[in-house]
């Protein structure tokens, strides 16, 4: 089971492991599907709510490649 904590310091376990994000991008995503747990996210909607509206162009690639690398980490942990 995932449990992801959101107030006070942000973490993830799995099973009552920690799972570790490496940059505050990668915290930043994780809290915006977390928030939406259960539901789709566009990645529109989740490049706005980590860099607002000054997205760098390549917001698109940062979401694809940290959105990989972290489902890789929650899989890796079971």
């Amino acid at each position: 089971m995932m449990d992801i904590q959101l107030l006070g310091p942000v973490r993830a376990r799995r099973d009552g492991a920690d799972i570790g994000f490496g940059s505050a991008r990668s915290t930043a995503v994780l809290c915006v599907l977390a928030l939406h747990a259960g539901h789709a996210v566009s990645r529109d909607r989740v490049i706005h709510a980590v860099w607002g509206e000054d997205a760098p162009a390549p917001a698109t690639t940062s979401i694809e490649v940290r959105s990989c690398a972290d489902g890789n980490l929650m899989s890796d942990a079971q």
